[in-house]
């Protein structure tokens, strides 16, 4: 994927230099490399390259959707498990809601 060759070239251009890539990925549960919206976030490569991910644990409930929480725990919980799953959890970083 474009993507994920783009983190490879970014880490490997950098790193040399003293820095470290940060990335911010959607939650998800699983590998759905043709989801309309987590699809180009292959959790693994990711994880191998950045030396941070953050993952936005609060993309659930918005003003255009459905009445929902912003952050349901069990779907959290869920995304982290899978998360954790494919990425050294070392690496990971909860985004969370301010509202």
């Amino acid at each position: 994927m474009i993507y994920n060759d783009f983190i490879h070239d970014l880490t490997n251009a950098l790193k040399p230099q003293g820095f470290r890539v940060a990335v911010t990925v959607t939650p998800k549960f699983a590998d759905l490399p043709t989801g309309s919206w987590v699809g180009a976030f292959d959790y693994a490569v990711i994880g191998r390259f950045a030396a941070l991910v953050f993952i936005m644990t609060y993309e659930w409930g918005w003003i255009g959707g459905s009445p929902m929480a912003v952050a349901p725990l069990p779907s959290v919980r869920r995304a982290l498990v899978y998360a954790v799953s494919q990425i050294p959890p070392i690496k990971i970083i909860q985004g969370v809601s301010l509202l």
